[in-house]
């Protein structure tokens, strides 16, 4: 029996409306997509630009110069500091500061030589073979760590990885900390420094007598 044409034509109708319905959906969501994919992109380069801006506002790290270790006699001393005159070369003007770490060195033994202490030391000829040493207290920044000591030698470096050092015969003096009354004019020194606005600004001023192999 044939539909009656009433019936073919609402469904006809009907499937348009809701093809056109589902058209319109899709419109929406693919705009609604569109328009949540700019901003999450707005937001994220916004991010972007507020984190380089950030970035480039940041000051760069302030570095001292290099490290300077220079010896003589005091030939001045002013409320700032002293003025050293070496045995070679013109006078050097070294600012002394709060953070400036004074010691006054005297005679020792080898016995003083110990692990986790520090040393400067001077060679007999060879790397190997010191002729002079002065222990330095462990707070120091020059010189080398002591890894382990006996008698006769002492090794330099860490437990891992040292060199070992010949000590026999060696002149040892021992540094102990001091204050700026320690240094007179006229005494020798040997002096740690860093490079800083085109002048030298004392990190370390040993105090040595006389007769001191480094003086």
């Amino acid at each position: 029996m044939a539909k009656p044409v009433s019936e073919s034509r609402w469904r006809q109708q009907s499937t348009a409306v809701l093809a056109a319905i589902a058209a319109a959906v899709l419109v929406v969501v693919l705009v609604g997509g569109m328009a949540l994919g700019y901003a999450i992109e707005k937001n994220r380069v916004k991010s972007s630009t507020k984190t380089t801006k950030t970035t480039k506002k940041k000051s760069p790290t302030k570095v001292a110069g290099p490290a300077v270790l220079t010896k003589g006699t005091v030939d001045a001393i002013s409320a700032t500091g002293i003025t050293i005159a070496p045995a070679k070369g013109p006078k050097q003007n070294v600012a002394i500061t709060k953070a400036t770490q004074i010691v006054q060195v005297a005679s020792a033994t080898a016995a003083d030589i110990k692990a986790k202490s520090r040393v400067l030391y001077v060679g007999k000829g060879s790397y190997t073979d010191a002729s002079a040493i002065i222990v330095l207290p462990g707070t120091a920044k020059i010189g080398d760590m002591v890894a382990a000591a006996d008698a006769s030698t002492m090794n330099i470096g860490s437990a891992a990885k040292s060199a070992k050092i010949t000590i026999t015969g060696a002149s040892v003096e021992k540094a102990t900390v001091a204050t700026r009354s320690a240094i007179a004019k006229g005494a020798k020194v040997v002096v740690a420094a860093t490079r800083r606005g085109g002048g030298l600004i004392a990190t370390e001023i040993l105090v040595l007598p006389n007769n001191s192999p480094f003086a």
